[in-house]
């Protein structure tokens, strides 16, 4: 017997009821998690109105892609279990309804929001990302600054000493710069005197520094221990970066950044790149794995989707139900550690980035439908 309209509809609203409910628990729950990083560098500068215009939804909008699988997941076991109990799973299978029948509202929710995803991960969340990033790094910028006081030494920056005779702290000028810098392994040691100077805030999301020091009329002397050398030369005009002096809070790589446009577009350079020596190779897996995620995200989506709901539509009596629970959880710890597996191979150089991303889907896929033909339908 074919699902009526009244039916099929009941099962959607009822699915989608739990589906979001389940969604907003997990998104407040990771984003409570990402907020700890930042919090307190938008409440040091009395910034909570933008914590909660700016950040708050850019990071909701960045949790979406790990929260909805999971929601997804969950929602099909609660859901099955919540209809066993009331005794309407049973009904709509007494009346002739088909088990795929049965599925085909909870498909149909998943898989517009499968398009929903494919939509975010593509385009909304990288320039969330960006911007997230660009709004993190000019805190840090200022918490930097904060910490700079005329006449006295800065050595916060790891192997760097930073001294200035006059700073003004609303227009950012510097007067009598001294800046010593030593290196990792000690046999190179570099002093920047300058006139003058001003901090920058940096516009690039995936600089590692806090901001730029632009030095005016000064001197740079190096000497180096090993070969005994001395040079200096003058300037007019120097670009000191100054990197992050404490453990910065990086959301994501430079990749996750770009939208599906440029990233394809520095997917097809990064090759090049690489074979002559401008690009590493993390950077370089970083970006192909990026690429292909993003494609994939909607159909591990789906799937998760799927396997919950048919897991959910098992028996549940005493006997089976702790066995159940055990075999679903297990079930998806399975998937995220064959999928953690891959992706430490690629990075290791084991694996390209594709069979990295679509092994795992394709196990998973054959896995719902291993599921679907062989476990007994209650």
């Amino acid at each position: 017997m074919p699902i009526t309209p009244r039916i099929f509809f009941y099962l959607m609203s009822k699915y989608l009821t739990y589906f979001l409910s389940i969604s907003l628990f997990l998104s407040c729950f990771f984003v409570s998690i990402e907020m700890t990083k930042v919090i307190g560098l938008f409440f040091s500068f009395e910034l909570g109105q933008l914590l909660i215009q700016e950040v708050l939804p850019k990071t909701f909008l960045g949790v979406i892609p790990l929260v909805l699988p999971i929601s997804a997941y969950f929602t099909g076991l609660y859901f099955f279990h919540k209809l066993q109990s009331e005794n309407n799973y049973v009904t709509l299978k007494s009346i002739g309804i088909s088990r795929l029948s049965i599925l085909s509202p909870i498909a149909l929710t998943l898989t517009v929001f499968a398009f929903w995803l494919a939509e975010i991960d593509q385009w909304q969340l990288p320039a969330a990302n960006a911007k997230l990033r660009l709004m993190t790094n000019e805190l840090k910028s200022r918490a930097f600054l904060k910490e700079i006081h005329p006449g006295v030494f800065f050595n916060k920056i790891p192997r760097t000493t930073f001294f200035t005779e006059k700073f003004n702290d609303q227009t950012l000028e510097l007067n009598d710069v001294f800046i010593n810098i030593t290196s990792a392994d000690n046999s190179e040691q570099k002093v920047i005197f300058a006139q003058s100077g001003n901090f920058e805030f940096l516009k690039n999301s995936s600089s590692p520094a806090v901001g730029n020091l632009v030095l005016f009329e000064g001197q740079i002397a190096a000497w180096n221990q090993t070969d005994q050398t001395f040079d200096s030369i003058h300037f007019h005009k120097f670009d000191f970066p100054l990197p992050f002096y404490a453990d910065s809070y990086d959301i994501k790589t430079k990749a996750s950044f770009l939208n599906y446009d440029e990233l394809k577009s520095l997917k097809r350079n990064s090759s090049d790149l690489l074979s002559k020596g401008k690009m590493d190779k993390e950077k370089f897996f970083q970006i192909q794995i990026e690429y292909y995620d993003r494609f994939s995200a909607p159909i591990v989506f789906l799937l998760l989707g799927l396997l919950g709901a048919i897991l959910g539509t098992q028996e549940t009596g005493r006997s089976t139900g702790h066995s159940k629970t055990l075999f679903s959880i297990f079930s998806l710890i399975g998937y995220f550690g064959l999928y953690f597996t891959f992706i430490g191979l690629c990075k290791k150089g084991y694996l390209g980035a594709e069979p990295t991303i679509w092994i795992p889907v394709g196990i998973l896929l054959v896995y719902v439908v291993y599921i679907y033909r062989r476990l007994q339908w209650s």
